[in-house]
C-alpha cells in the first residue's frame, strides 16, 4: 500500500517533470527554463497546447502504471489518442523536457526511453523492430539521448542508441545507433555532419 509520505514525493516528481516539459514556452536568455509552478499556467498550456496535453496525460499513464495500475493508464491513453491525435506508451521511461510541438500522428512506444529536453515533430514512429533485441542491454526499443531532436515524419526503431544533441532529419528512417552530436538524413538515415558543439540545437 502506498503511504503519504511516498504519494507526496510522487506528486513531487509530477510536478517537476511538468515544469521541465513547460520550459519550451519559457525562454529565458534565448534558452528554455523551466517557469515556477503555477495552476493556472497548467491550465492555460492544458487548454492551448495540444503537445503538453500530450505529455501531462503520458505523465498521469505512466505514474499509474508504476504504482500498478492497469485500468486508469488505458483510459489516459485513449483520451490521449482522441484529444491529441498521439499515443504513448504507459511504460515508456520519458525525463522532463519533452515538447511535442505538433503531436497528431506520434507514435511511442512502451519501453522506448527518452532523456531530458528532447523535441518530437509531429508524425514519429518511435518503437520496436520485430522484437530486435540488443545482446547486451536485451532492450528491444530505442534510447534516445539528452537535447535529441527528431523531424516530422521520421522513424527510430529497434534497441538504437540516438545519441545526445543528436538531429535526426525529415522522414529519416533510424535503424541503427548513432553518435552524439550528429546530423542524420535518410532512409537508412546516414551521418550528413557532426555538430561543433550544443549551441547548434535548433531552436522551437
Amino acid at each position: 500500500m502506498t503511504s503519504a509520505k511516498d504519494e507526496m514525493r510522487s506528486t513531487e516528481k509530477l510536478i517537476d517533470l511538468l515544469r521541465m516539459d513547460l520550459a519550451w514556452s519559457n525562454y529565458v536568455d534565448g534558452k528554455p527554463v523551466p517557469p515556477k509552478w503555477g495552476w493556472m499556467r497548467i491550465a492555460k498550456s492544458w487548454v492551448t497546447n495540444s503537445g503538453f496535453r500530450a505529455v501531462f496525460l503520458y505523465r498521469l499513464a505512466h505514474r499509474s502504471y508504476r504504482k500498478g495500475g492497469r485500468v486508469m493508464p488505458e483510459i489516459y491513453r485513449r483520451w490521449m489518442v482522441r484529444s491529441c491525435g498521439c499515443e504513448i506508451g504507459s511504460s515508456a521511461e520519458i525525463a522532463g523536457g519533452l515538447r511535442l510541438a505538433h503531436p497528431h500522428g506520434i507514435s511511442i512506444g512502451g519501453d522506448v526511453k527518452i532523456e531530458s529536453m528532447v523535441k518530437i515533430g509531429q508524425l514519429v514512429s518511435i518503437g520496436g523492430n520485430f522484437m530486435k533485441t540488443d545482446e547486451t542491454s536485451g532492450r528491444t526499443q530505442p534510447h534516445l539521448g539528452e537535447r535529441c531532436q527528431i523531424c516530422i515524419g521520421a522513424v527510430v526503431v529497434g534497441p538504437v542508441e540516438v545519441g545526445e544533441h543528436s538531429i535526426v532529419g525529415a522522414n529519416s528512417v533510424v535503424m541503427s545507433s548513432i553518435q552524439p552530436y550528429s546530423v542524420v538524413l535518410g532512409n537508412p538515415a546516414r551521418v550528413i555532419r557532426k555538430k561543433a558543439n550544443d549551441e547548434e540545437d535548433l531552436v522551437g
